[in-house]
């Protein structure tokens, strides 16, 4: 049994008996997505998949489409991972604007990374993380989408070990 199944077995076992306010959120491998998609169906605990392929006429080569990801019991997308933003992958701000309203009009709820530029003060943090929202939303905003799905997840860029407090006002 791998680690995410294990974890998805001890995570429903946990919820059956507790009440929740929040949204609980698990977003395995895709190797284990549809198997922890099953064992968490019919619970309260909601699926994310990491990552998919933007065309819905099909995946590429080793790409999953939204519309799979529907079938599977997907309700969340994580959307601007600093590991798929990076030069690395290069997921550009336009891409990540594309996938959010993808992701809404697919009825999948987008959980949208929000990194700081290194270095950066309270007063221009705010001013960056303002603009990058309204320039990500923009899309979306403009075909018509509720926004209401989007969930805003923060990731500092330097190491949370360091101590220094982090502070995003949106």
């Amino acid at each position: 049994m791998s680690a995410a199944v294990a974890f998805a077995t001890d995570l429903r076992a946990a919820v059956a008996t507790h009440a929740r306010a929040v949204d609980i959120v698990v977003s395995p491998s895709l190797v284990n997505l549809a198997h922890v998609a099953r064992l968490l169906a019919d619970t309260e605990v909601c699926v994310a998949a990491q990552n998919f392929q933007r065309d819905d006429v099909g995946p590429l080569h080793g790409q999953v489409s939204l519309q799979e990801l529907r079938q599977l019991g997907v309700r969340y997308m994580i959307v601007g991972h600093p590991e798929l933003t990076s030069v690395y992958q290069g997921e550009t701000e336009a891409v990540l604007a594309r996938k959010i309203a993808d992701c809404l009009s697919g009825r999948i709820s987008p959980i949208v990374f929000m990194t700081d530029p290194a270095g950066a003060s309270d007063g221009a943090l705010a001013r960056y993380v303002r603009g990058h929202v309204l320039q990500l939303l923009a899309p979306a905003e403009k075909e018509g989408l509720s926004l209401s799905g989007v969930v805003f997840a923060y990731e500092p860029c330097a190491p949370v070990a360091d101590g220094a407090p982090r502070r995003v006002l949106v």
